[in-house]
């Protein structure tokens, strides 16, 4: 087999109009077990928190009420500095200087494929609104992996199966 290396330049623009949606992602009463075996993995030095939308980080315990998917109430954790200012137990109000890192919980899922066949005159349709909700399934490392390739059809995301782990 011969194989020719060829090089050029190319200058391409693209032109959108962004807008606005009324609702994105609603999530409906139907999200019972969400996770589907998924569930957050905590250990070492991971401290399990509730991070409020003014960015007060409190010390949370595992039960129920530290995340839940279905309200988008994600599973977050930090990691403390060596030497925290103080010893921290549940409820308590975490200062920022005592976190060294941040981390959340990204559970194993597979997606809805839209748009794969670029021939289908996708690239046209700029102009117009083309806002898709993604629809995404969560599923746990025992189900059988989604291989799609074609719109209509479910991948799994191959972050969770190069791994073979139920989340991150």
């Amino acid at each position: 087999m011969v194989t020719e290396e060829k090089s050029g330049t190319f200058t391409c623009e693209l032109v959108a109009t962004p807008v606005e949606r009324e609702e994105i992602g609603v999530i409906t009463d139907t999200c019972v077990n969400a996770l589907n075996g998924a569930e957050p993995v905590i250990n070492g030095e991971l401290i399990p928190i509730e991070l409020d939308n003014n960015g007060v980080v409190t010390y949370s315990d595992k039960g129920d009420s530290w995340y839940n998917y279905c309200e988008q109430k994600w599973a977050n954790a930090v990691i403390l500095v060596d030497n925290p200012s103080k010893t921290y137990n549940v409820g308590d109000t975490i200062r920022e200087s005592d976190i060294e890192s941040y981390f959340v919980w990204i559970p194993r899922y597979r997606y809805k494929l839209f748009h794969t066949n670029q021939a289908d005159g996708y690239e046209n349709k700029l102009s117009e609104s083309i806002a898709q909700e993604i629809e995404i399934e969560f599923e746990n490392r025992d189900t059988p992996v989604s291989n799609g390739t074609r719109d209509g059809e479910w991948l799994t995301h191959p972050a969770f199966t190069n791994f073979d782990v139920n989340g991150m």
